[in-house]
């Protein structure tokens, strides 16, 4: 199955043009190899070091406890061709040879598991080293590995095939080999950055593994020959003409965090995590007139406790409808995370004239002068995607700024209507609580407050079924799915009730290929805001 992911992710063009060869161990260990000669990239002065000198190198594995092996064409004697440097960070010619011949790659993990394939189309010829031997990986000897990778943890192992048709990868299970499932993609390079990070190049384009299918990332370079994936979540990207991109795997995996639609209960609109409630809290009437269905803060605030918050300089979105009762002169805190240090937390704030972004001593002030009174809801939204913060209200951005922030965790505490340090400072109504691991573009926050903004909402499930299209039905290569709401939660499941794909919608409009899915009838899902609609989709052949 292979399904179209029009995303709008941050890739960014990394340093260093030319590269042959691409090894990503952490988002602080990258090492390429350029002109025969591996070179490691320096993180604090921004530049490349060559680590040996030009002698016919063509493969390199990094690792995030700074293992740097190199694998050169020839073999510096009759049995090995690799070095591995002895220093964190490399140093110029600080290496030992170390017992072992691998024609095809070399992929490191740590200090002790470094795993590589040998030989031509042959079986058997995947081999592990435990830091001291080389041994052949047991259970090889029906499959013959043109590449093998291996990363997170020693048990995630994939490899790719010499087929030139057809599915070509492997994976590899306690001593066993088997075709990775529901595929028939043919790729031409691989990586894993853990079990859950498996990514993969075909035609020069970036695919990735979800719900057990092949997702296009539609939003990555073309002409792509390489990828590296480490298990923090960092991507790096080689084309053709030896440009080098990177990007994270949130930005390509979009998760609604968390979503809350207080529609007369302080739980997620999966029933868990449920805000504090508090002599100051209580259910009012949402923006569409619906009785106990949003919540309000009377100079308390409440708190929860959600796992998974995105911490560091991680991406994130975060979205909500807000009423002031009273508009405070300077603050009217909406919500907050983190620890109360410079630059180590986050939350947003309100004022008459502004919506502001905190960062505890590095904020964003609004420098844009909007007008907010009380008793009128406002559509709230606050990214960051690792670098840029931008404040938005009713879809329109209100301000940005370049912002190095840090978010760090504090007992995984999110809290409303107040700030860190306990500042009590809001008095007002809110509703519809979104936190996303990922930074919406000004597009999709427009578009996810155009859709939320119609009078009876997409909390009215009778108005998002009649919205939302499923088109062509029934499909043959692909369906589009139509007038959805940004931020929702799309599912498909056959007719057993088995969930046979999944993803986060970051557009109105997304297309999802079905060529790989078996003919018969499917439920396509989509969850919003509390709202649950389906429709019936027929695949035909």
């Amino acid at each position: 199955m292979i399904a179209t992911f029009s995303a709008m992710a941050q890739w960014t063009v990394f340093s260093g043009a030319g590269a042959s060869e691409i090894a990503c161990g952490s988002a602080t260990k990258f090492a390429i190899v350029n002109t025969s000669t591996i070179y490691y990239y320096n993180f604090s002065t921004g530049t490349y070091t060559a680590v040996t000198g030009p002698a016919q190198f063509d493969g390199v594995g990094y690792s995030a406890d700074g293992t740097l092996i190199a694998k050169n064409g020839v073999n510096w004697n009759p049995t090995s061709n690799l070095l591995r440097f002895t220093n964190d960070p490399p140093v110029l010619n600080a290496f030992n040879v170390i017992n072992g011949v691998l024609a095809n790659n070399v992929c490191v993990l740590s200090t002790s598991f470094v795993i590589g394939s040998t030989g031509g189309n042959a079986n058997d010829n995947v081999y592990r080293w435990n830091g001291v031997a080389w041994s052949q990986l047991p259970g090889s000897a029906s499959v013959a590995a043109k590449k093998v990778v291996v990363g997170g943890t020693s048990a995630d192992i994939y490899a790719m095939d010499y087929s030139t048709t057809g599915n070509n990868v492997l994976v590899y299970n306690s001593g066993t080999w088997s075709a990775i499932s529901n595929s028939t993609l043919n790729v031409t390079d691989i990586s894993v950055g853990d079990a859950t990070k498996v990514l993969a190049i075909s035609g020069g384009k970036l695919y990735y593994r979800s719900g057990g299918a092949w997702v296009l990332e539609a939003s990555a370079p073309t002409n792509l020959i390489k990828v590296s994936a480490a298990s923090d979540g960092t991507i790096m990207l080689l084309t053709s003409s030896g440009v080098i991109y990177r990007n994270t795997w949130a930005n390509l995996f979009p998760k609604v965090v968390a979503e809350y639609n207080f529609n007369n209960t302080y739980n997620n609109v999966l029933g868990s995590y449920p805000f504090t409630p508090n002599s100051g809290t209580s259910f009012v009437a949402d923006r569409n007139g619906n009785p106990n269905s949003a919540l309000n803060i009377f100079n308390t605030g409440s708190s929860v406790t959600i796992l998974g918050l995105p911490y560091g300089n991680s991406p994130r979105t975060i979205s909500m409808w807000v009423k002031m009762n009273v508009v405070g002169s300077q603050y009217n805190m909406l919500y907050s995370y983190g620890k109360p240090s410079t630059s180590n937390s986050q939350g947003g704030n309100i004022r008459s004239d502004g919506v502001d972004y905190y960062g505890y001593y590095d904020n964003l002030l609004s420098t844009t002068s909007v007008t907010n009174v009380s008793a009128t809801w406002y559509f709230i939204t606050y990214t960051y995607d690792g670098t840029t913060a931008k404040t938005y209200r009713n879809g329109t951005e209100v301000c940005t700024a370049a912002k190095t922030w840090n978010t760090l965790n504090n007992a995984d505490l999110f809290k409303l209507g107040i700030g860190v340090g306990e500042e009590v400072m809001f008095n007002g109504a809110m509703d519809d609580l979104k936190i996303i691991n990922r930074a919406f573009t000004s597009t999709q926050v427009d578009s996810m407050y155009n859709f939320n903004a119609t009078v009876t909402g997409v909390m009215d499930v009778a108005n998002l079924n009649s919205e939302f299209r499923v088109f062509p039905n029934p499909a043959r290569a692909f369906f589009q799915v139509k007038n959805s709401a940004v931020g929702s939660t799309l599912k498909i499941m056959d007719v057993t009730g088995k969930l046979v794909f999944t993803k986060v919608l970051i557009e109105r409009n997304e297309t999802i290929e079905t060529v790989n899915f078996e003919k018969g009838i499917y439920i396509v899902q989509l969850e919003n805001s509390g709202a649950i609609a389906c429709k019936k989709l027929i695949i035909s052949k």
